[in-house]
């Protein structure tokens, strides 16, 4: 793990947004190698460094690059509302998230104008998730998640509903299981399956490791839900595909009749 301090102690940056690192043995630590508490520090702009043989020409000047704009973007919200005896919706808006969202996903992907412009952006998940039974409200969950994964960039839970709260966990190739933590922005791309589950269960209490098939059974007995998500072959995502209704396929033609020549009759002698 890099050193947090340079030759002068002064405090150094290594990334400014914290990713949460699903490869680590160390919990919760971010790609750049540093825990979460180590997110932000300003980088100190510096003429020179006097440890290092001083003079300006020994040290270039460094900015912060939390000083640096940050690039557009397009958000996909989870958002609740009252509507169909209760409706889960998705709701894109340009660089920040809907006040009030459950969750998002940032991408700086190209997402098509439609999305946004229909609708003002919004579109249903689930209809008639606000009874007692928190079944479908957690299906939505688990499909806002998987549409999540299919584009490049972080997934963020911001809250939850108060008559129903919920916990997410997620596992990798490796069986590696990760609680997805309020606040802290994740890396979809190597997740394989999802868990949605009530917030205070103890399925997956102190498990670090599991085999797919139990995950998915200690979901179920926490009377949660699971959904294969299934981890992406390239860096680069694109956004599901829209759903494709089912199409008869046309008979085959019969074959063409072969036209046999007639054969020669035989000189006369």
């Amino acid at each position: 793990m890099p050193d947090p301090l340079n030759a002068c102690g002064d405090p150094e940056i290594y990334c400014d947004s914290f990713r949460i690192d699903l490869t680590s043995e160390s919990f919760g630590q971010c790609k750049c190698g540093f825990k979460n508490a180590d997110h932000p520090v300003k980088m100190k702009d510096v003429e020179c460094c006097p440890c290092l043989g001083g003079g300006s020409s020994s040290v270039p000047k460094r900015v912060s690059r939390l000083s640096v704009p940050k690039k557009p973007t397009i958000c996909g919200s989870l958002v609740y509302d009252d509507s169909a005896q209760g409706t889960l919706q998705l709701h894109y808006t340009r660089d920040a998230p809907v006040e009030g969202a459950l969750a998002f996903f940032e991408t700086e992907d190209a997402v098509p104008e439609f999305k946004l412009n229909s609708n003002c952006g919004r579109s249903d998940i689930i209809k008639g998730v606000g009874g007692p039974n928190p079944r479908k409200y957690y299906e939505g969950w688990s499909q806002f998640v998987k549409l999540a994964q299919g584009w490049t960039g972080d997934f963020t839970h911001l809250a939850n509903k108060d008559a129903k709260p919920v916990a997410l966990y997620i596992t990798d190739e490796n069986i590696k299981v990760t609680r997805v933590k309020l606040d802290e922005p994740i890396d979809l791309s190597e997740v394989v399956c999802v868990a949605i589950v009530p917030k205070d269960c103890l399925a997956y209490s102190g498990v670090t490791k599991l085999e797919l098939g139990m995950f998915k059974v200690n979901a179920k007995n926490a009377n949660g839900v699971s959904l294969d998500i299934g981890a992406a072959s390239s860096p680069t995502r694109s956004a599901p595909p829209s759903p494709i209704k089912d199409v008869k396929p046309s008979p085959s033609p019969a074959p063409a009749a072969t036209e046999v020549p007639e054969e020669e009759s035989a000189p006369a002698a």
